[in-house]
């Protein structure tokens, strides 16, 4: 054996020792050390599944790159697929319309919040507080600050109010939101959240009818 391989040799022997080891893992940053963690664990299983297979690291780093490029692919596609899917609650939500029959119309805001009442005592609050929300409509239209229609949204609702009153018009899309997300978004609401939101309503109601 020549002395330069046998230098060589002795040298590698030195890389090998613990606190060299140490050292050059402490140099490399987070993600390389999961990769290199993530490519000795390949190989070792590798060699248990298929022992009559040599296996080489390079075998295991293009590997590691292709399940990391295919990690980076699903996780582009999932983030792309959760905005579209937010996206198109959000547009299906602001088209959505909060009066649905004609009949509704023809509801005073009191026979709005006895429905109300009512539905809260059969324990259906998503219901009770979409009476109470109409209730809110029927009386700004009695008012004249908008018009209730069936085909309306709660953006053109908004854009009457804000010509009215912008502070009306702030706090009715916050009511709105709220309104949106319960009966459109079909999130679960119970007593107490029923509770807030009709005195919050009744509270704003009563303060504009005193103003009026």
């Amino acid at each position: 054996m020549s002395k330069a391989q046998q230098a060589k040799e002795k040298l590698d022997q030195i890389l090998e020792q613990d606190e060299y080891q140490v050292y050059y893992e402490e140099q490399e940053n987070p993600f390389q050390y999961l990769l290199n963690q993530i490519g000795e664990w390949l190989l070792r299983m590798f060699q248990k599944l298929f022992p009559q297979i040599q296996i080489t690291d390079q075998a295991v780093d293009v590997t590691m790159y292709v399940l990391g490029a295919v990690g980076i692919v699903i996780l582009i596609l999932l983030v792309v697929l959760i905005k579209r899917n937010l996206a198109s609650n959000r547009t299906s939500r602001s088209n959505a319309h909060p009066i649905q029959h004609k009949d509704e119309l023809a509801w005073s805001s009191d026979k709005h919040l006895q429905e109300a009442s009512s539905y809260k005592q059969k324990g259906d609050y998503q219901q009770a507080i979409r009476h109470v929300f109409l209730a809110m409509l029927l009386y700004f239209d009695q008012q004249k600050w908008i018009e209730a229609r069936v085909w309306k949204t709660n953006w053109d609702y908004y854009e009457e109010l804000k010509k009215i009153n912008l502070v009306w018009a702030t706090q009715f899309y916050e009511l709105a939101q709220r309104f949106d997300e319960v009966t459109y978004g079909e999130r679960e609401v119970d007593e107490q959240e029923y509770e807030s939101y009709r005195q919050q309503a009744l509270e704003w109601l009563n303060s504009n009818r005193e103003s009026s």
